[in-house]
């Protein structure tokens, strides 16, 4: 299956100062299948360690000495093979010890002793929560695994002619069999998600009862993942906030507020379980700004957030949307108060390359907009327009914050209207 992932590795393998790799992404995102791909087409020799199921690996065994792991090494390569031919791969790296050592202390070992080894690590927790230096997450290159996204599923489905037409529909309009045939698309892909198990699945079948089961073991999978938590309590504190993003997405206001801790012994309990999941990359947690200002973590608001799951499949199961309800709608935007939208459209920004999950920004009138994010040195605005009967929200923040440009979302229209950027959903990969 393709996946753009591979291609940019291939660019850091050629970068005369690459560092050692750090790939991070969400379970079932297809991280390790990704650096396989890449490590088997581009490497004479792939190395891969498990460090969750293998505890006879490089890193349990003995001190984290140099000399020891030249000879590890050396058990796994033939004599003529040289160590710029050869990728070293852990994975499971996450935030538990791993023998005696912490993830520092392993990053510390391979940034300071292992440079001229082509190491890489993959782990499915955020990099903020393995406790790294910024001196050492400098030493390190890192690329995020995100699903698959919309441009990713037109390339699977061989479909280039189409993703050709869609990255330069602003030179030439869309024809109307085209648009249909991007709709179809979206409507298949709002089932299939983003996760390659499911996508790989309708791929080689076409059989959606098939897709549908697919769908069911990766949620299975991330309950599984919660039902290994060891303390009831938290398990179920845990469970809860994962259940229930779906439903606060099918509300009117949508975002997550303190009401829903009477089920908690107190805060603090909501707000590590809570964490627990954005660790893990299972959820993403939009928060709310108070200012729009730079930087923007600096002027969030200390209650209001949204949560959206990791992947758009994950959301129409939770809501047991079928293909057959969506198949019938011309756009099925619609679903659940737009939450099928707005899951959408932040997993196509995240593909899109930004650096951080974005915030949201709530007018007077409690209209929002529903993405804010930094790039390089603009705040760039998104609102959710398909209706393009939200202009007062709009007008309002561009009198307010006076932004170089602002992105709306649009069923299928591209246009520029002053400093007004009317996009299609579609496309949003290509900002």
């Amino acid at each position: 299956m393709y996946r753009e992932i591979v291609e940019k590795l291939a660019l850091w393998k050629k970068k005369a100062d690459k560092q050692p790799l750090l790939i991070t992404g969400a379970k079932s995102v297809g991280k390790t299948t990704a650096i396989k791909e890449f490590g088997q087409k581009y490497y004479k020799k792939l190395i891969l360690v498990d460090l969750e199921k293998d505890k006879n690996n490089f890193i349990y065994r003995g001190e984290l000495l140099r000399k020891k792991f030249d000879e590890e090494v050396k058990g796994y390569i033939g004599t003529d093979e040289k160590k710029e031919d050869i990728l070293i791969v852990f994975d499971h790296f996450n935030i538990e010890k791993t023998g005696e050592y912490t993830a520092a202390d392993i990053l510390r070992f391979v940034v300071y002793n292992l440079m001229d080894y082509n190491i890489c690590l993959i782990t499915s927790f955020r990099i903020q929560k393995l406790c790294l230096s910024p001196g050492l997450l400098q030493k390190l290159d890192i690329y995020s695994v995100q699903p698959v996204s919309l441009k990713e599923f037109f390339i699977i489905n061989n479909d280039r002619e189409l993703l050709n037409a869609v990255e330069h529909h602003a030179e030439k309009e869309l024809s109307t069999e085209m648009l249909e045939k991007i709709r179809l698309y979206i409507k298949v892909y709002f089932i299939t998600g983003g996760m390659p198990k499911v996508v790989q699945t309708y791929m080689d079948t076409r059989n959606l009862e098939k897709v549908n089961e697919a769908r069911t073991q990766v949620y299975q999978a991330c309950l599984k993942e919660i039902n290994s938590i060891s303390d009831l309590k938290f398990r179920a504190k845990v469970h809860r906030i994962y259940s229930d993003v779906a439903a606060q997405l099918d509300s009117p206001e949508k975002s997550f507020q303190y009401g829903i801790s009477a089920y908690f012994t107190g805060i603090n309990d909501w707000y590590k379980a809570l964490e627990w999941l954005e660790d893990r990359q299972m959820i993403f947690k939009v928060d709310a700004l108070k200012e729009v200002k730079k930087p923007l973590k600096e002027n969030k608001k200390n209650r209001g957030f949204k949560l959206y799951y990791q992947d758009i499949g994950m959301l129409t199961y939770a809501y047991n949307i079928q293909f057959a309800d969506i198949v019938k709608t011309i756009y099925p935007y619609e679903f659940k108060h737009h939450a099928l939208l707005e899951q959408f459209v932040l997993q196509q920004l995240l593909v899109s390359g930004i650096k951080d999950i974005p915030y949201y920004w709530t007018g007077s009138e409690k209209e929002p907009v529903e993405f804010i994010y930094e790039d390089e040195e603009e705040i760039v605005p998104v609102k959710i327009n398909c209706e393009g009967k939200k202009e007062k929200v709009i007008n309002e923040y561009q009198e307010k914050y006076h932004p170089k440009f602002f992105v709306t979302v649009t069923n299928d229209t591209f246009d520029i209207v002053k400093s007004v950027l009317k996009i299609p959903s579609f496309s949003l990969w290509n900002l």
